[in-house]
């Protein structure tokens, strides 16, 4: 017998960001998927544009739209077909924002998860900038017609329970969490498909935190696998089950399915907003592959999933694949652009550092690589660029760097809202919002006790010189 727990509830590989306060996500520069790929890139025009970021206040870090444009040439007197690899970190719904053009017209491409991806589910510190080598990144990568879930066979069959919940409280007192018992046998399997955070007591016992504050109707739904299960509603007081419906309305519906259908309808309700250029198969092998890969175990029975409606808006290393054919002394111009997002640390000052990262080493795959051009059009809340791997000129709002050459270090710069960092804009202990707020509430009673001591020390003050007046 397991458990899952399904809930509800975002760094690009040209080269992203690092960040102490928020993990990072780095960007990737193109590859080709051949070791010994006979192209040579004559230039890369590199665009870092976070003026859009602008229009969006209720973003905490500045989201940019990158686009890499290349020069590619094939030296060779040979026609070549050649596969290309662009891998990213981000979302099946940053898909949107993606484009491959071969001169002015757009490229399919077909789109795999890396297994990369389990070492950025908590942001990308430096230090891991190693596991998002182009090797790592390609390794294991397989775009199959039917991919094949980890988690759960869809055959499996099962039933699905969706309950309507209403609180019938009828005083304010200390309430017990909204409960169930459901006593699994062996083979049977429950999958938890809300946002609510369902916990498990032991023995079948599962309860809804934060139900016991809640006052308005909610409809929770789980799938059990091969049940033969009865389900018993009731409460849960923090340590024991109760079967008492005394507190809540439960209306209980059941539907028998096979996982696959279950899986398929999520799917399907998300699929128009995804809107990719991704041929649908490929997009609902992309969505099981992103369920698999966030499936992580808290003990021998117990498993969490990502929301299944959550999915498409995970971070993951998605690895487009397409392929351009160069005649003999060919040149060709190909461009790539998506989204990329920095990280944000604010450890040392009172307003964030954005640092933003591109990785270059995915470029060693081609026969030659130079003339590199880089231009940051940087957002209004941080227009500066304080620190940077390259030498950045500023022209106007916009800043450019050039290397004839391939860089032996990846490109990072880092953006603040002033041309420098200086005393003013550092943190100190003030800002702390614990530690601050305890020592403004000490420097507040210091004053009070300060004014309260010269009230008395003027009182006997003018005490005394009445005293004198009235003896005069």
């Amino acid at each position: 017998m397991f458990i899952i727990f399904i809930f509800t509830p975002q760094t690009c590989f040209a080269n992203a960001a690092e960040a102490i306060d928020v993990a990072s996500t780095p960007s990737i520069s193109l590859s080709a998927v051949n070791k010994n790929s006979q192209i040579k890139v004559n230039g890369e025009n590199l665009d870092f544009d976070f003026i859009e970021s602008d229009n969006f206040l209720h973003d905490t870090i500045p989201s940019g739209q990158v686009t890499a444009s290349y020069e590619m040439e094939n030296p060779t007197d040979e026609q070549l077909n050649i596969k290309m690899a662009f891998p990213f970190i981000g979302t099946l719904d940053d898909l949107k924002s993606t484009f491959i053009k071969e001169g002015d017209e757009g490229v399919s491409y077909s789109a795999d998860l890396s297994d990369a991806t389990k070492r950025i589910q908590n942001g990308v510190s430096p230090e891991d900038y190693s596991q998002l080598d182009i090797d790592n990144i390609l390794k294991n990568t397989d775009i199959s017609d039917n991919y094949k879930l980890r988690c759960f066979s869809e055959d499996t069959q099962g039933t699905l329970y969706t309950l309507t919940v209403k609180p019938m409280f009828k005083s304010s007192k200390r309430r017990n969490y909204f409960g169930f018992y459901i006593p699994l046998y062996k083979g049977e399997n429950i999958i938890f498909l809300d946002q609510y955070s369902f916990r498990g007591h032991g023995d079948g016992v599962f309860f809804v935190d934060g139900s016991d504050f809640n006052d308005t109707e909610f409809d929770l739904s789980f799938f059990i696998t091969n049940t033969n299960s009865s389900i018993t509603i009731g409460e849960y007081d923090g340590d024991k089950f109760h079967n008492n419906q005394e507190n809540y309305d439960c209306v209980i519906k059941t539907e028998n399915m096979d996982f696959g259908s279950l899986l398929r309808s999520y799917y399907d309700n998300l699929k128009e907003g995804l809107g990719t250029s991704l041929p649908d198969d490929n997009m609902y092998n992309l969505y099981k592959q992103y369920i698999d890969t966030h499936v992580y175990s808290y003990d021998n029975y117990s498993y969490n999933i990502s929301n299944l409606l959550q999915a498409p808006f995970l971070n993951n290393v998605i690895v487009l694949f397409y392929s351009i054919e160069f005649p003999p002394h060919s040149v060709k111009n190909v461009t790539v652009s998506y989204k990329t997002k920095g990280g944000d640390d604010e450890t040392m000052t009172r307003t964030p550092v954005y640092t933003f990262t591109y990785l270059l080493n995915p470029a060693r795959y081609w026969k030659d690589f130079k003339n590199l051009t880089i231009t940051i059009k940087p957002p209004k809340k941080a227009p500066y660029i304080i620190d940077s791997s390259l030498p950045f000129i500023k022209t106007g709002n916009y800043y450019t760097a050039q290397s004839q050459t391939l860089p032996d270090k990846d490109l990072y710069f880092k953006l603040f809202i002033h041309s420098q960092i200086s005393s003013r804009d550092n943190r100190t202990i003030f800002d702390d919002p614990e530690i601050g707020g305890l020592l403004y509430f000490l420097i507040g009673i210091a004053i009070l006790i300060v004014i309260v001591i010269i009230a008395v020390i003027i009182r006997k003050i003018y005490g005394i010189k009445k005293g004198e007046r009235s003896n005069l």
